[in-house]
């Protein structure tokens, strides 16, 4: 099979998932794309703080508590950046908000959030690059507004709250009640070179499940609908994925590591880790 015939396969693939849950072409859809099937979808604060394997399906009271004050910490800490120099020497204003918490996840940080695209090729990049023999990559398929339909009663990409810092400053009690919801980062965001290069998305994961995965099992089971009505897990077998990757870090696609941002190293991921916090 070719890189294109790769590449194909894949795209088929998704349009027979979305002829199977009848959605139109304008339908929004996301993509993630993983090496394996991790058992679990873990944001990195989860990840640090808990683990990345958590036990428990929910966070007990002193974890939603640690998440909270480390999470304080960084904000508060992070904001007085409202200028930040980057070590490669360019600029960013304005660093407020959400543009904030977006600039965080993508150098290094850890955030209550996952990292989505909108573009097929950069899901396929980042399945392909660490992609192994015997190993079944996932591209992990959502539609944005059904989850937030589901999730928060609202068909369209929102924040869950006006600012990233009402988010942080809620209590824990106030905090628990602020359901995952799906979120665009790409617009806002031109600050943010690895965003605007890999037109970004995030789902924010709340302060009461460790795993994703497990608040959508349970939220379609809430609603009786099929998990995979707006969640769906790809799985590309490991000649596949490695061909396809091939083909989309070349013309046309030319998605690499320059292109999408990341021969920038996480700069601040030291200064603002849990380790740091701790110490």
């Amino acid at each position: 099979m070719s890189g294109l015939q790769a590449y194909k396969w894949i795209e088929s693939e998704i349009n027979q998932y979305r002829k199977q849950q009848n959605m139109s072409p304008d339908d929004i859809l996301w993509y993630r794309g993983e090496y394996k099937d991790y058992p679990k979808l873990v944001s990195s604060m989860m990840r640090n703080v808990i683990g990345a394997n958590p036990p428990n399906k929910r966070l007990d009271f002193g974890e939603k508590v640690e998440i909270k004050l480390y999470e304080k910490w960084i904000y508060e800490n992070f904001s007085e950046h409202v200028t930040f120099t980057h070590p490669e020497g360019h600029v960013h204003q304005g660093l407020k908000s959400w543009d904030m918490v977006y600039y965080l996840q993508h150098y290094g940080m850890n955030t209550r959030f996952l990292d989505w695209t909108e573009e097929l090729a950069v899901s396929i990049y980042f399945a392909g690059k660490k992609a192994k023999p015997g190993l079944e990559a996932t591209i992990w398929l959502l539609n944005p507004v059904m989850f937030n339909k589901y999730s928060i009663g609202r068909e369209y990409i929102t924040t869950p709250v006006d600012t990233y810092g009402d988010l942080v400053s809620l209590t824990v009690q106030e905090g628990t009640s602020i359901k995952p919801a799906a979120l665009s980062a790409y617009k806002p965001s031109t600050i943010n070179e690895r965003i605007y290069r890999q037109t970004g998305y995030f789902v924010f994961t709340g302060l009461n499940y460790t795993c994703l995965r497990e608040y959508i099992t349970d939220l379609a089971g809430e609603h009786n609908v099929k998990e995979e009505s707006f969640f769906y897990g790809l799985k590309v077998p490991y000649q596949t994925i490695k061909e396809a990757y091939d083909y989309v870090t070349n013309a046309p696609f030319n998605v690499n590591t320059e292109t999408l941002g990341l021969d920038e190293r996480d700069f601040i991921s030291d200064q603002y880790s849990y380790d740091t916090y701790k110490s």
